[in-house]
């Protein structure tokens, strides 16, 4: 009976010793969050403007290092041959989905990966120059099968390729891509008359359509956005595309789950903000979309398998 009672000390004790540690890890210099993108771009966003709510959290700086280059993949590796010392941190989204489905990366995400959380989700937009002889979706399409057209691509082999062959494929037309490294970039070159087209998101583009300088053509979902309510979704247009871009925060495998856990604490205390907020109901996006680390695996779990099942699809479709 004593023994018994020892061990149940024992394990109690153990137990306790664990759920303090996790709560006792305390950041003693500068984070660094790895962004695999250029600056000006969704994942750049969201990421500056949860930055100084993050850092009030952690109780110390935070720095977003931006990597960009290959629609992820150079971020993504940078940050896996970094030290899994619990102050190295990245970003991963739908690109990275479509890179892991291709066969592009070293590893993949579930496997060489801890979740901390998926920050949000956002809907894919299509826009053209104000004057632009189409004004959404279906009217592009069509003009598109007797002129030539290009679109700005900041992920060529990521999910804005994916995304754009999506609506390719559903119009029955081909449109020349050119590629651009960063949000930022392909905005000026679509002001600058470089390019016909560029997809984005509601929050880059949301200002520009406001003042008239680019013009709206249709939103990747089956629901609309509630941002851009006069912007018709691929739905209401009778287009079967429906894609989102997500973008999850992770740590490479090994890091110490206390770091890992300590993050996902502080990120959910920072996205309560009315900063944070503020951003997500100005982009038009749903604060439901956040998600704790265990939930966002499983999340990117599932868009993978629906990629790969896409572009199973596509090859039976092309032989």
């Amino acid at each position: 009976m004593k023994k018994l009672v020892s061990l149940a000390l024992v394990l109690v004790l153990t137990l306790a010793v664990c759920a303090a540690s996790a709560e006792e890890w305390k950041f003693t210099r500068p984070v660094e969050i790895v962004c695999p993108f250029g600056s000006g771009g969704g994942v750049d966003t969201a990421l500056r403007t949860l930055q100084p709510e993050l850092e009030k959290a952690l109780g110390t700086s935070v720095i977003v290092n931006n990597q960009p280059g290959s629609s992820g993949v150079i971020g993504y590796e940078f940050m896996m041959k970094a030290p899994a010392d619990g102050y190295t941190f990245g970003m991963v989204t739908a690109s990275h989905v479509v890179n892991e489905a291709n066969g592009l990366m070293s590893s993949s995400v579930l496997d060489a990966c801890e979740g901390v959380c998926r920050l949000n989700a956002e809907d894919y937009v299509l826009l053209a120059a104000a004057n632009a002889p189409y004004n959404d979706l279906k009217e592009m399409g069509e003009y598109a099968k007797s002129n030539p057209l290009t679109v700005a691509c900041i992920s060529m082999g990521g999910s804005d390729e994916f995304a754009l062959r999506l609506l390719f494929a559903e119009l029955g037309v081909e449109l020349t891509m050119v590629p651009y490294s960063s949000g930022s970039e392909q905005l000026t070159a679509l002001l600058g008359g470089f390019v016909d087209m560029i997809l984005s998101s509601p929050s880059e583009c949301l200002a520009f359509v406001e003042s008239g300088d680019m013009k709206a053509l249709g939103i990747f979902n089956q629901t609309g956005s509630a941002v851009m309510p006069d912007v018709p979704s691929c739905k209401d247009l009778g287009l079967d595309v429906d894609f989102q871009t997500i973008r999850c925060m992770v740590a490479k495998k090994g890091t110490p789950e206390e770091a890992v856990k300590a993050m996902e604490k502080a990120v959910e205390q920072a996205v309560q903000s009315e900063t944070w907020t503020t951003y997500m109901a100005n982009a038009g996006m749903d604060p439901a979309s956040y998600l704790s680390g265990e939930d966002m695996m499983k999340s990117y779990a599932t868009l993978l398998e629906q990629v790969k099942e896409g572009k199973e699809l596509a090859e039976k479709a092309a032989q």
